[in-house]
């Protein structure tokens, strides 16, 4: 279980709250719900994203995937007001070929991951290049996924005979595929996470760390080694 720091409301959520930011690479904002906002509180925040991400937002049809969509951009643009002190213009909010969102003219890095009602947003100010990924632990047969692992993996997930051993390698290969910015299409079974470091080359290095959080695993892939996260509990 992670450690959280601070627990903060989103609306106290400004440049005051920088200090929490001064001592740490990575920052994750977690946050999560339990059942749909009034309507007034939702309409006040959707009013915060530009006409075009609130489209982006009510193009799901599942009122969970509208509140996961909406919560992971408020994470993104509260980080970046504390971080920059400044209001992040939504034309700055980009997508490169892969689809994976980033912030234009920015040494800022973000990656957003939601399961069941979870939402975590992993912050970097040095230019560290990251990835995260939760995701709720349910009953699965585990034999049925040899075909995604790496060979040693695999072996570890058996001998652990734990459903907590195959989401933890599970969302360190999501994490790490996210770092690096191309999603699930490259072949997973080629990637070995049982170590906390994947070498690409020499100099081209990514870092993990796994997380359980009650129902919920969670994994992180970072470039910088030795760096400090700072969990942060967000209120909605």
């Amino acid at each position: 279980m992670p450690k959280i720091s601070q627990t903060i409301l989103f609306e106290d959520f400004d440049e005051s709250n920088e200090q929490l930011f001064c001592n740490s690479d990575i920052i994750i904002l977690k946050t999560s719900y339990k059942k749909p906002f009034e309507k007034k509180k939702w309409d006040s925040l959707m009013n915060i994203l530009s006409v075009d991400l609130q489209n982006e937002v009510e193009k799901y049809i599942r009122w969970e995937d509208q509140y996961n969509t909406l919560i992971g951009k408020l994470l993104v643009f509260s980080a970046y007001k504390i971080i920059k002190n400044q209001e992040l213009k939504f034309e700055y909010y980009k997508r490169d070929e892969n689809n994976k969102p980033f912030i234009q003219d920015s040494a800022l890095n973000f990656n957003i991951s939601h399961s069941g009602k979870t939402i975590l947003c992993a912050i970097s100010k040095h230019n560290i290049q990251l990835g995260i990924d939760v995701e709720e632990i349910k009953s699965i047969d585990i034999k049925g996924f040899n075909t995604i692992f790496h060979q040693n993996e695999f072996n570890r997930i058996i001998q652990a005979n734990s459903i907590d051993s195959f989401y933890k390698y599970w969302t360190r290969k999501e994490a790490y595929t996210k770092a690096i910015g191309v999603g699930i299409t490259i072949p997973l079974d080629k990637i070995d996470t049982t170590k906390n470091m994947i070498s690409v080359s020499e100099n081209n290095k990514y870092y993990l760390k796994s997380y359980k959080m009650n129902k919920y695993y969670c994994s992180l892939a970072y470039t910088k080694e030795g760096s400090k996260v700072n969990w942060i509990e967000v209120k909605f």
